[in-house]
């Protein structure tokens, strides 16, 4: 299998996007405007079998993927999404993704290789939380204004969703250094006891880290590059996807939710040679 250049996916246009609408209604507590609210853990939720998101952008942004993170359904819940130059005659709009699963490859039936994760391909019931944190759906350029995303499950009693990202992508133009570190990190903090022993005190959710270096980047991707994490800084959070549509477990604990925390900027290495470095954190 040949493996494909890791992607970035640094806009978010649901985030801006001038109306969100859920339906059904969505349950006291778990309104549609967490959908653009950008915390994976402040969910929209509606009670059945299906949600449907009618998304209207406030342009025509180029849109590459489908991210969806905050996932608050079972494992055989699938999506479907459509675009339209309008909002109605959604039989007639174009159709993106059809019944596609909901969770990451490595969540579903037949997602790995024999016992790299799990009986039949599921992942282990105590370790899934670990690998279902995105689901990445990537699909030809679109430029819709507006978009329907349904997502339904036949033993769902409740729908819930985090973040829905109908993104833009970046593909390494040539991809990352390797070896490289995904270093997990828990911001616990550790207090002394009466007898002299540490003891955990205010408890925090674990997350990752990754630096990642990018060299031989011709000029043209570079400075498109540079000047969308210029643009960015550390206020947006953003996708990224360090083994796509790989298949795998790699594929699933490596398509990451969080803040690009810091940019190397541009260095230029020779002739239509260039070199960058980002550091990333994964938001809980």
């Amino acid at each position: 299998m040949t493996l494909k250049r890791a992607r970035l996916m640094l806009d978010n246009h649901t985030l801006t996007a001038t109306s969100v609408t859920v339906s059904p209604s969505p349950d006291a507590g778990y309104p549609a405007s967490n959908l653009q609210d950008g915390q994976r853990r402040k969910i929209c939720r509606v009670t059945g079998a299906t949600l449907t998101a009618v998304i209207r952008l406030t342009t025509t942004p180029w849109v590459h993927a489908l991210m969806l993170t905050g996932l608050g359904y079972p494992v055989d819940a699938t999506v479907t999404l459509k675009g339209h130059t309008v909002d109605g005659d959604w039989s007639n709009a174009t159709v993106i993704l059809d019944n596609q699963p909901a969770y990451p490859s490595a969540a579903a039936w037949g997602g790995g290789r024999w016992g790299e994760y799990g009986w039949g391909g599921y992942i282990a019931s105590g370790l899934a939380p670990y690998y279902r944190a995105v689901s990445a759906h990537y699909f030809d350029l679109q430029t819709w204004e507006w978009y329907r995303l349904t997502i339904t499950s036949p033993t769902a009693s409740t729908i819930g969703l985090g973040v829905l990202g109908l993104c833009s992508m970046v593909e390494a133009a040539r991809n990352f250094r390797q070896p490289w570190t995904l270093a997990p990190v828990d911001p616990t903090e550790m207090v002394e006891t009466s007898s002299d022993d540490l003891a955990p005190g205010r408890r925090g959710q674990s997350y990752d880290t990754a630096d990642l270096d990018f060299s031989n980047w011709p000029s043209a991707d570079a400075w498109d590059i540079h000047l969308r994490l210029k643009n960015i800084g550390r206020r947006d959070p953003v996708f990224i996807a360090l083994h796509p549509e790989s298949g795998s477990v790699d594929e699933a604990c490596t398509t990451l939710y969080g803040r690009i925390t810091d940019y190397s900027g541009l260095t230029r290495l020779g002739p239509n040679l260039n070199k960058f470095s980002i550091k990333f954190r994964e938001m809980t």
